[in-house]
């Protein structure tokens, strides 16, 4: 990430005014910055944070809707997102991770036998690093079969049941992230579906980007501040609300294409990756 991106997400992080040493403190520790200033007022300039010149030592917020400031919206074509998705299928690591998906979950599509349910959450949570094992003492793997098992996942996800994500999600910790795309592999590559979006931090962080605002629970989110929305989501289990963002996103460029989710979460998720 550049310093810019760096400095953005620390904002967004914080949610409140910062001054430009709480900016170095939390996002360069230890290390000598400086061009960090020059940045901080690239950033002023380009409109994508708001300087308050009535407050000393030099402080810096996100936009508020009240202030006005339209940034500009990034564009993207159904060619764009087809030839991304090409890139990431040829893509020695992604690409084979994405077979090995794929293969294992047509070899064995039901999810009736809790060895296999747990072969296969294994091999979700390693191929996208979601880190069950770093909450084990609130995340059972014997719990998530469980719920796998007891909600007619076959017969749901097959039909295009989007409320699944919300329902398996909720258990000690906020699994939205890791329903999100067991869900989704399951009807994209055993059902040759597109009615899942993964939802991860890449695409809360990025998303913005193509939007110049989004209406959600009464309150509008400019472009630069839909990270905190995406969050109400994740927080709200509003799985739901997530997917009419992402369409609105898609509808907004003329999106129409088959697989037009999908191809639009590898585009995000390519394009901003580390």
């Amino acid at each position: 990430m550049s310093r810019a991106e760096i400095i953005m997400q620390y904002c967004r992080e914080a949610n409140s005014p910062v001054t430009a040493m709480q900016i170095v403190d939390a996002c360069f520790p230890g290390k000598e910055q400086p061009y960090v200033s020059d940045v901080i007022r690239g950033l002023v300039n380009d409109q994508k944070l708001v300087r308050n010149d009535q407050v000393r030592p030099f402080t810096v917020h996100l936009p508020s809707v009240s202030e006005d400031i339209v940034e500009p919206v990034a564009t993207f074509s159904e060619a764009e997102l087809e030839e991304t998705a090409q890139r990431v299928s040829g893509d020695p690591r992604y690409g084979e991770e994405g077979e090995i998906i794929s293969n294992c979950l047509c070899k064995f599509p039901n999810n009736d036998d809790d060895d296999v349910i747990a072969m296969k959450i294994a091999l979700v949570d390693m191929t996208n690093s979601t880190n069950l094992n770093k909450h084990l003492g609130k995340v059972h793997l014997t719990g998530l079969i469980e719920k796998i098992r007891g909600c007619s996942f076959d017969e749901r996800v097959a039909a295009g049941d989007v409320t699944l994500v919300s329902e398996l999600a909720r258990n000690e910790i906020n699994l939205f992230s890791f329903f999100s795309k067991y869900c989704l592999y399951h009807n994209y590559y055993v059902y040759q579906r597109d009615d899942f979006v993964i939802f991860d931090g890449i695409m809360q962080n990025h998303a913005g980007k193509y939007v110049s605002s989004h209406t959600y629970m009464g309150r509008t989110y400019r472009g630069a501040q839909l990270h905190n929305c995406i969050e109400k989501m994740r927080q709200n289990y509003d799985y739901e609300g997530y997917l009419a963002l992402i369409d609105a996103i898609l509808d907004s460029n003329g999106i129409q294409c088959k697989g037009k989710r999908r191809m639009f979460d590898w585009f995000v998720w390519y394009n901003n990756r580390k």
